[in-house]
């Protein structure tokens, strides 16, 4: 299995929407792509507040596939 990790910045915003969008959505968003199997998001509010998206995949020809979605 394998993991794409997107880190998300913001110095005094407040993420927590942004956390809880993704939490609910990012495997919606991928659930159709093959080989997905998965996604967790990590949210950190702080003064600079950042949001870790991790998804997780069976092989490298999933992740690469899935490619222009995460862009």
């Amino acid at each position: 299995m394998l993991a794409r990790v997107a880190t998300y910045y913001a110095k005094g915003a407040d993420f927590s929407e942004l956390g809880a969008s993704m939490s609910t959505d990012l495997s919606g968003f991928y659930e159709q792509q093959p080989g997905f199997r998965g996604s967790i998001v990590l949210e950190r509010p702080q003064e600079r507040s950042h949001v870790i998206a991790i998804t997780f995949w069976e092989d490298e020809a999933s992740v690469e596939a899935s490619e222009p979605l995460a862009d």
